[in-house]
């Protein structure tokens, strides 16, 4: 929840500072003043602390009213506005903060905000200290950065968890900004009036009405659609995944000359590996290749026992051989071993600067971070940060380092620019500590393929060695030698081919599932609760619509869409056909339906409700008495800013036997400063 406890403007003139100090309790609370006194200034300082002005058409001062950036008027006279800030005291029904923004300043930008912790207006807590946090807005990163970014902070605050949502553009995802939510129970004057959500700003988010109805209500609907887009993504990622895998497996079996029909190019469930064949072809028939290997293996036992006999006068030669083979393979063994150890060695030294780059980035975000808050102006004034000491308002020196020595500190941006050249070193050595662990990887790998040779050649030799003078022929060797290297070759590649059917057969598994995911969500994306909260939405639509004396159409006939969750009545917008007061009830009872409908399933909505000037196109006494009443029964804080015709006999009648909090004044909101509070308990 969010309470909005006090508001203070402040202008800086030649004249000195004007403003205006108002207090807001829980509950309601009306703002009564004539028209052009300031009620709309306030509530849209109230959004201009929070960050939130572009639901007024504009961003930063250009939201503003000129009173709080160009010229004050005091009588005839036109007061240039030198400097001017708002301070925003609010809670969330634990802890207390209050906010401060400048709208213009000489020194500091608008898009930062100064967080305190605690009540600095109303000194609630009786602490003259406050932990002041700089954060910032309408830059890139406010929505997502949880060190400086002020609205990520305020989602916090107010216990939100604001969903991922896609894009217009790409359908990539994006984050419901707050600004599209506060739409939804802030109403302000000129175009809030105009259609329901009528003030969500364009952030090119996809169906970004019902996107925030979905959170406000939190309605399965929004995880239902999410999922179901997730998984037909996920889905085609798959598809994409098996072709190529599929790629992969035709290629492995085309070495061996190998061929099968069971896996095809599109995705299909594999229940077992015995479901796939693999054939061998032959001039005479397709042998399965598990039958082949089979047969080559009995065609190699037949041979591989004969013995290999040497005659007398190639003994001498045998064992030079021998001796030459195998200090060759010792040498081999070693530089392996020493390859082995390098690569070690290699990989640790990546591992360390992969590190190293991390904590480079993690330091650079911070530093940026921090550079962005002192180019908008964040530099907190304290004499130390000037060089001057608090106590004794002697000069002392920024650093630790030895007075005599002339080198200084780096500034912020020298910083930065260090942290980027030590990026880009590191990631020079790291692509070329990968280069070089890839070259000695290759090294090592045709050493261990050399060592393999040389043991299968010393052991023939030390085999023909130790044999007697019958000598198999020449033909008979050379088959064994054949066959050896096609089984070796067949059960490598086997191994292989069976490891691709594996990661084949996950791939299918996983895409049945999500296929099957698929098919057993929801198909209207609705669950049981969902429809329970619609059906009490539409219901708590169509009593405040009789209630508030609804005449354009007949109100038994309206439902709440399917898609962008508003009223309407045979599938059209009840706004397009309603006369203009009948449309402003119809915002006034969608409004106050939605809180109620939060408020009864426990929903998201912050229980405030904000409306400027909610009497448009002459309603009647008798309606807005009517509407007062419904709000003074709400558990929430409502505040409301109208003029009621400047006649105090029509607002003592529509406010009568409601407590309230009464928030006005005289003349004009902004006036010299005294310190009055002007905000009293009715």
């Amino acid at each position: 929840m969010i309470i909005i406890k006090a508001l203070k403007i402040e202008a800086k003139t030649k004249n000195g500072e004007y403003g205006s100090f108002q207090e807001f309790k829980q509950g309601l609370n009306i703002i009564a003043a004539n028209n052009s006194s300031g009620k709309s200034t306030l509530l849209q300082s109230i959004l201009y602390s929070l960050g939130l002005e572009e639901l007024l058409g504009g961003r930063n001062e250009k939201a503003m009213q000129s009173v709080l950036k160009d010229f004050i008027e005091i009588g005839n006279e036109m007061i240039r506005v030198n400097e001017s800030t708002v301070f925003c005291e609010l809670s969330n029904g634990q802890e207390t903060i209050t906010l401060k923004r400048h709208i213009i300043s000489q020194n500091k930008s608008n898009k930062l905000i100064s967080v305190f912790n605690g009540s600095l207006l109303l000194q609630e807590d009786g602490r003259a200290d406050f932990d002041e946090r700089l954060m910032y807005v309408h830059d890139a990163g406010s929505a997502m950065d949880v060190n400086f970014g002020f609205h990520m902070f305020l989602e916090n605050f107010l216990g939100w968890q604001v969903p991922e949502v896609h894009s217009t553009v790409d359908d990539s995802e994006k984050k419901l900004y707050l600004q599209t939510i506060f739409a939804s129970f802030i109403i302000e004057q000129k175009k809030g009036w105009s259609n329901f959500l009528a003030t969500i700003p364009y952030f090119g988010i996809k169906s970004v009405e019902a996107r925030v109805i979905e959170f406000i209500l939190k309605l399965d609907s929004f995880q239902i659609e999410n999922k179901k887009a997730k998984l037909k993504q996920n889905e085609k990622d798959l598809e994409t995944k098996w072709f190529l895998n599929w790629e992969i497996f035709k290629s492995l079996i085309n070495r061996g000359s190998i061929s099968s029909t069971s896996i095809q190019d599109t995705p299909h469930d594999i229940k077992s590996s015995e479901q796939v064949t693999l054939y061998y072809p032959t001039p005479d028939e397709n042998i399965e290749f598990t039958e082949y290997l089979k047969r080559l293996l009995e065609k190699y036992n037949e041979i591989k026992d004969i013995d290999v006999k040497t005659s007398g006068n190639l003994t001498n030669q045998r064992q030079n051989e021998l001796s030459i083979l195998t200090e060759k393979l010792n040498r081999s063994i070693f530089a392996s071993d020493q390859l082995n150890l390098e690569i070690f060695n290699e990989r640790k030294k990546l591992e360390l600067l992969k590190n190293q780059l991390l904590q480079i980035e993690n330091d650079l975000s911070k530093n940026e971070s921090v550079a962005k808050i002192s180019r908008l102006g964040g530099i907190v004034s304290l004499d130390i940060a000037k060089g001057i000491c608090a106590t004794c308002h002697q000069a002392v020196s920024d650093s630790l380092l030895p007075q005599d020595l002339l080198q200084k500190p780096m500034l912020i941006e020298d910083n930065i620019e260090y942290l980027k050249s030590q990026r880009q070193m590191v990631n020079a050595f790291i692509k070329s500590n990968r280069d070089y662990l890839l070259d000695i990887e290759d090294k090592n790998t045709k050493f261990l393929g050399q060592i393999s040779d040389l043991r299968s050649e010393i052991k023939s030799i030390k085999k023909e060695l130790i044999t007697d003078d019958r000598i198999p022929s020449v033909s008979q060797i050379e088959t064994r030698l054949e066959l050896r290297k096609q089984l070796e070759f067949y059960y490598k590649l086997k191994a292989e081919i069976d490891q691709q059917i594996e990661r084949i057969m996950e791939i299918g598994a996983e895409w049945t599932d999500t296929r099957r995911q698929l098919k057993d969500l929801p198909k209207n994306s609705f669950s049981v609760e969902d429809e329970k909260k619609l059906d009490f939405l539409t219901a708590e639509v169509k009593r405040l619509l009789n209630k508030y004396n609804y005449s354009s159409k007949p109100t038994n006939e309206v439902k709440i869409s399917r898609d962008k969750f508003i009223p309407t009545i045979n599938n059209y917008n009840i706004a397009f056909d309603s006369s203009a007061s009948d449309l402003i009830r119809s915002i006034w009872a969608y409004t106050c339906a939605l809180y109620s409908t939060s408020e009864k399933f426990n929903g998201n909505h912050p229980k405030l409700l904000i409306f400027d000037e909610p009497g448009q196109h002459s309603m009647s006494d008798k309606d807005l008495e009517i509407f007062f009443k419904e709000l003074a029964t709400y558990k929430c804080q409502t505040i409301v800013a109208a003029s009621f015709n400047n006649d105090e006999n029509i607002f003592k009648s529509t406010t009568l036997g409601l407590r309230y909090n009464l928030i006005t004044f005289d003349g004009k909101l902004i006036k010299k400063l005294n310190g009055d509070q002007s905000s009293a308990v009715a």
